[in-house]
């Protein structure tokens, strides 16, 4: 017999009433009853009027009505600003897109070249650089230097915005020459700058030069260096600032370093070297030409091709 006796189990027919369950009370697995968050305080729509569903637009309470409208306004209004900001953007672009490009002449001229040649350059040129098409992005020194180099009588090439939606307009200004030079049945022009050019919108120039080297020219190849050019150029242009008219510059037989002046009111010529500064060789020859006149002297000719000497012969 053992000596501890084990506790008999319940009877369950001898179970207090309070402790049965209720037989009319659903399983405890059942957790349609349940709380939910979002759907027992403000309603169980909410869901569906995310889905825009129309029977949940009829239910909803107003609070729930409100929030849902709420988001359809934030969601307009982001799309809204989307699309002002693309549309912005679309026209900053094409307004300062370069499709186009119009040809103004800074000088008012009848000789005036045609201007679809340097249309045609330039859009090459933008056809090589096409981020450049945008004018703000435009490199405008890069651009006159490539206008320049297939158009030598072009000065200056400046952008001055745009003259209708895709265009812009260039302003051109074209060399003005100060001595022309002709072999060949071909005439050259050179400017103040000691440009050489071919093509001249001017009236001729008054300086002449006269090519006695008895050089032999090719068709395609050039009569003269660009620097002797420049040369005759510079002291054309020098010499008019000093009230000195050089009418005429000749190049002396079988030499291309040297040039013979002929000054207007003089009987006279004056001998330069290109080697020398022009300026120099110009001052000195104004101050030999104000000697001889203050001495009554009339020499042959006046050679100021040395530095710091001037050699004539009466």
């Amino acid at each position: 017999m053992p000596l501890f006796r084990k506790k008999p189990a319940p009877d369950p027919a001898r179970v207090p009433r309070r402790r049965l369950a209720d037989p009319s009370e659903p399983p405890m697995h059942d957790t349609s009853r349940q709380y939910r968050r979002g759907m027992t305080i403000a309603g169980s729509t909410q869901h569906r009027l995310q889905k825009n569903e129309e029977r949940a637009l009829k239910t909803a309470t107003p609070r729930e009505k409100i929030h849902h409208l709420l988001a359809i306004r934030r969601r307009l209004t982001v799309v809204l600003w989307l699309l002002m900001t693309v549309t912005v953007l679309l026209a900053t672009a094409v307004s300062q897109f370069t499709a186009r490009v119009h040809i103004d002449y800074a000088t008012d001229n009848a000789r005036l070249p045609a201007a679809n040649q340097y249309s045609r350059t330039i859009q090459r040129y933008l056809a090589d650089h096409p981020l450049e098409r945008l004018r703000p992005y435009t490199n405008q020194a890069a651009l006159q230097a490539y206008v320049i180099a297939h158009h030598p009588e072009v000065a200056q090439l400046q952008q001055t915005g745009a003259a209708g939606l895709g265009e812009s307009a260039y302003s051109i200004a074209l060399r003005r020459p100060v001595a022309s030079w002709k072999v060949k049945n071909t005439t050259y022009y050179v400017d103040a700058h000691g440009v050489s050019f071919r093509y001249n919108a001017f009236a001729s120039p008054r300086v002449a030069v006269v090519d006695n080297s008895g050089a032999s020219y090719q068709a395609g190849s050039a009569v003269a260096s660009s620097r002797f050019l420049g040369f005759v150029g510079r002291i054309v242009s020098l010499a008019q600032a000093r009230s000195i008219t050089i009418t005429e510059a000749t190049i002396p037989p079988r030499s291309f370093r040297q040039v013979e002046c002929t000054i207007a009111g003089k009987p006279y010529k004056v001998l330069m070297s290109i080697d020398r500064s022009a300026g120099e060789q110009v001052e000195d020859a104004q101050r030999a030409m104000q000697y001889f006149e203050s001495q009554k002297r009339t020499p042959q000719y006046i050679d100021v091709r040395v530095k710091g000497k001037a050699f004539f012969r009466e």
